[in-house]
């Protein structure tokens, strides 16, 4: 009897925690989305932006203001990726987390959501990467007579940095994608070794 208590304690704990994770997963999912999103229209509304530190943000850290739309929008735009790829991939651990509490074990559905994770990881993080390269050297093309401390920047064109290091990848986040990739392939060969084991029985 104690044991098929203890059975089912752990059992109701593993469903609890299980929907917990669901619950956390969609909550990152849709704030990551409203986040982003918010950010885009604040950097389209007004000329003010979050700087990140770094490119021709560096020198200025905090809010700035007075810049050109089409470097706010590259600024916003490679925010909103980053957050687009934080929301997939917590979607899909969401959706996962419902399927096992369900009590599925090797099922296609499972190898299917971890190579889903490998894709938006890899895809994402990889366009996220582009675009934020070229925003870190992507600059303002200021006058030979301009004084950058009193210049309207806004009125300032754009020097884009596009070249080839614009197209470097973040490599550590490729790395983790190839091994939830292979993840999903070792999971894929469980279910079809279920699956024929099943059909021996």
């Amino acid at each position: 009897m104690g044991v098929i208590t203890a059975a089912r304690a752990a059992g109701a704990t593993r469903l609890v925690a299980l929907g917990g994770i669901r619950i956390a997963g969609l909550a990152v999912a849709v704030g990551a989305m409203v986040v982003g999103i918010a950010y885009l229209i604040v950097s389209i509304v007004g000329d003010t932006v979050a700087s990140p530190g770094a490119g021709i943000f560096e020198p200025e850290r905090g809010l700035l203001s007075g810049l050109p739309l089409g470097l706010r929008l590259l600024n916003a735009i490679s925010f909103l990726l980053a957050c687009l790829v934080v929301s997939g991939m917590a979607w899909i651990i969401a959706d996962l987390a419902w399927r096992v509490r369900r009590g599925v074990r090797f099922d296609t559905a499972v190898s299917r959501s971890t190579a889903a994770l490998a894709v938006v990881l890899a895809l994402g993080a990889t366009v996220v990467q582009f675009v934020r390269n070229l925003m870190l050297y992507t600059g303002l093309r200021y006058p030979e007579d301009a004084d950058p401390a009193t210049v309207d920047r806004a009125s300032l064109p754009l020097e884009w940095g596009v070249g080839t290091y614009t197209f470097v990848p973040n490599f550590t986040l490729l790395g983790l994608a190839i091994v939830l990739g292979v993840l999903a392939y070792i999971i894929r060969a469980g279910e079809r070794l279920q699956r024929d084991t099943e059909g021996l029985v």
